[in-house]
């Protein structure tokens, strides 16, 4: 609880002084705080914590996937406010279509070698 109200006061600093570096910095380290937290409060054998592992094993094309679907959003619809209820739309879409195309791709190497192969000549 005491994080949640850390993090809400933290966004409203950022709204009355700007998002200057200390802010910023203190966003986070939040976040980071968010993150540990709620992998403590989640199952180690979860569906979602399963999800969290395969994005953090293949973080380098999850990265490159998101800054490609981000472009073809932007080019669809142009880009969203700030903070806007379709900012964090297109951001939730973001994140799915990306984990989705991440677990596929996991799915994809388990069960074709040629594709594992592919995989390792240009990420590993």
């Amino acid at each position: 609880m005491l994080l949640g109200v850390a993090f809400v006061v933290c966004r409203f600093v950022g709204r009355y002084w700007g998002h200057v570096f200390e802010v910023q910095i203190a966003g986070a380290a939040l976040a980071v705080f968010a993150s540990l937290a709620a992998g403590q409060a989640v199952s180690p054998n979860g569906w979602l914590i399963r999800r969290v592992i395969v994005l953090g094993q293949y973080s380098l094309p999850a990265y490159v996937l998101q800054i490609a679907i981000l472009q073809v959003i932007l080019r669809l619809v142009g880009r969203p406010d700030p903070w806007s209820s379709a900012f964090y739309l297109w951001m939730l879409v973001t994140t799915v279509v990306m984990t989705l195309l991440i677990e596929a791709l996991a799915a994809l190497r388990r069960v074709s070698p040629p594709s594992d192969r592919i995989y390792r000549f240009i990420f590993a």
